[in-house]
């Protein structure tokens, strides 16, 4: 279904559905859209009557369809790229770098065949902070390179609705108990919290520095920079092309960079809330705040089940039930407010391209569903190794 046109003018940046965020955060995205020399801008303007020159063709006249496939395909080519680079960075380049300090004399071991990381606490803990900063910190800078993209767009920070804050919390615990978590942790996390409780069994972990320090960058320090990763330029620069494409194509990269497919589903879905949440509460930080809720449902979930108390069974589930049922509760206060029931929530947008096309899109681009399918292998590889 093809965008309204007026006198046979088609401007695409025009026809964009800018009710949703504030008026400032819409000025901000016009103007960045409105850059005829950002390849990443979608902002197809033409009269449908005229014909222009193009060398090899003749006179043609302008097609909406080519230069959405165009613009989208760069967008998702360069998210690919991104996730690559964190492919590469976690599962090659951070094993080479622990063996090297393995060889200078660093009391630290790793296999390629295995995600775990062995040796002194400290040298454990800063090797893993390292490698997860740098998995995380390069496709940022590579993307916000390329997409070149004010932070007040990338990084909107007006809590426009402070109920959807919330709401996106709630259903971030909902989420959380209804897919399963307590027998999916991923292998990574649930690696170095073992770690540090068996590393010294006379030793309360809350008494260990490293222990501390890496459960704060944990929960705190990812969320934040995954969060300014999938829901910062990479997702307002996907909403051209409407909010619900741009809620998937990132949702289902941020599930499959788990590389654990236990995981995969529940990570996409809690992406799904992150993005939801921003848009209809207008800021990043209630993305972030879905994320540590995540996080932190994890690593209590985690303490709790690999504690050797006799009532542990009886404790986990007690904790689980108390978690659905406050997010339930705090949800259903959120969902049936007057306020939210009125408010506009997703921008549409009606693409040249067929549904059918728009969806395949994705699996035509290269580093996209490379980086999908590395990751789904390196799920298999953890599971048969």
């Amino acid at each position: 279904m093809k965008n309204q046109v007026k006198d046979g003018i088609v401007d695409v940046v025009e026809q964009f559905d800018y009710s949703t965020q504030s008026e400032s955060y819409n000025k901000e995205f016009v103007k960045w859209r409105r850059n005829k020399d950002n390849p990443y801008a979608y902002n197809f303007e033409a009269n449908e009557n005229e014909s222009v020159f193009i060398d090899g063709e003749g006179f043609v006249r302008k097609s909406g369809v080519r230069t959405e496939v165009d613009v989208c395909s760069k967008l998702i080519y360069l998210i690919g790229a991104s996730a690559l680079v964190w492919i590469i960075i976690e599962n090659v380049l951070d094993k080479l770098f622990v063996q090297l300090l393995d060889i200078i004399g660093f009391n630290i071991h790793v296999t390629f065949f295995n995600s775990a990381v062995y040796g002194g606490k400290t040298e454990v803990a800063l090797v893993v902070v390292f490698a997860t900063l740098l998995k995380l910190v390069m496709p940022l800078l590579i993307v916000n390179r390329a997409l070149k993209m004010p932070n007040s767009l990338k990084y909107p920070g007006r809590l426009n609705e402070p109920a959807e804050l919330f709401g996106a919390i709630s259903a971030t615990m909902i989420v959380c108990v209804i897919t399963g978590l307590p027998a999916a942790f991923s292998y990574e996390t649930k690696e170095i919290y073992s770690f540090f409780r068996s590393y010294n069994a006379d030793m309360s972990v809350w008494g260990q520095e490293e222990f501390l320090i890496y459960t704060f960058f944990d929960i705190i320090i990812v969320s934040v920079l995954f969060e300014l990763l999938f829901h910062g330029a990479i997702f307002s620069a996907l909403r051209q092309f409407g909010d619900y494409y741009a809620i998937l194509i990132t949702s289902v990269i941020a599930g499959a960079l788990t590389q654990d497919y236990k995981m995969m589903v529940a990570t996409a879905l809690i992406a799904s809330v992150s993005a939801i949440g921003r848009l209809r509460s207008g800021t990043i930080f209630t993305a972030i705040a879905v994320r540590i809720t995540y996080k932190l449902y994890i690593f209590a979930l985690n303490l709790i089940e690999t504690s050797s108390s006799e009532n542990m069974f009886l404790n986990r589930n007690f904790y689980m039930l108390s978690v659905f049922v406050v997010g339930v509760t705090l949800f259903t206060i959120v969902f049936f407010s007057k306020k939210r029931r009125e408010k506009k929530s997703f921008a549409l947008y009606n693409w040249y391209l067929p549904l059918k096309k728009r969806l395949l899109l994705p699996l035509k681009i290269v580093p996209y569903i490379s980086a999908i399918a590395l990751s789904v292998l390196v799920a298999v590889m953890n599971v048969i190794l």
